[in-house]
């Protein structure tokens, strides 16, 4: 996610000294994101270490988000008066945090039902301190420890799954905003 801040100053720099039109930075962004986050749906459960491939994959989501990030602030003056900015960052704002917490309700519902799943290997005091904290994992015997991690990785994939289904609303949105002649920053 490091390169998220530079994908924000990128996209500011392409639309305002080059005068990329925004919407062409959008649609790439919202790409790189889908494809950031499937990719990071493709990782394998079943080695213990961190895979060295997440780290491409992290700099392909950064990159996407950060494009984003910024540039709908940098870019509104194209669709907005002067007077409306006000009322655009607040919506813009509510609209970002509305759509964290639909993002986040999904994921943790599909973690907690793939945990869920692994109910059979657990008693249930063990599987209602999981779905409260992934802590209790260095308490299990060694082999339940490797089947509840595979558990989590599979809810992970799972997640970016979801995620990546959002990506694709995201790019099918972008196209949606698609002009024959675009904007551009004056």
């Amino acid at each position: 996610m490091l390169c998220s801040p530079l994908g924000a100053g990128l996209s500011g720099f392409l639309v305002t000294k080059i005068k990329i039109p925004p919407v062409y930075i959008f649609l790439f962004a919202a790409i790189l994101q889908t494809v950031g986050v499937a990719l990071m749906g493709t990782l394998s459960i079943e080695n213990s270490g961190v895979p060295q491939e997440q780290y491409g994959y992290q700099v392909i989501l950064g990159l996407g988000i950060g494009l984003t990030l910024s540039l709908l602030l940098v870019a509104a003056p194209t669709v907005i008066e002067e007077k409306d900015t006000a009322v655009f960052v607040g919506a813009l704002t509510q609209a970002r945090i509305l759509g964290g917490s639909i993002g986040l309700a999904v994921c943790t519902n599909i973690l907690n039902e793939k945990v869920k799943s692994g109910s059979a290997l657990l008693s249930s005091q063990q599987l209602n301190s999981l779905l409260r904290s992934a802590q209790l994992i260095e308490t299990l015997p060694p082999r339940l420890q490797t089947l509840v991690r595979q558990l989590y990785g599979r809810g992970y994939n799972e997640q970016m799954q979801a995620l990546t289904a959002f990506g694709g609303a995201a790019v099918l949105a972008t196209l949606i905003m698609w002009e024959k002649k675009p904007r551009r920053m004056q």
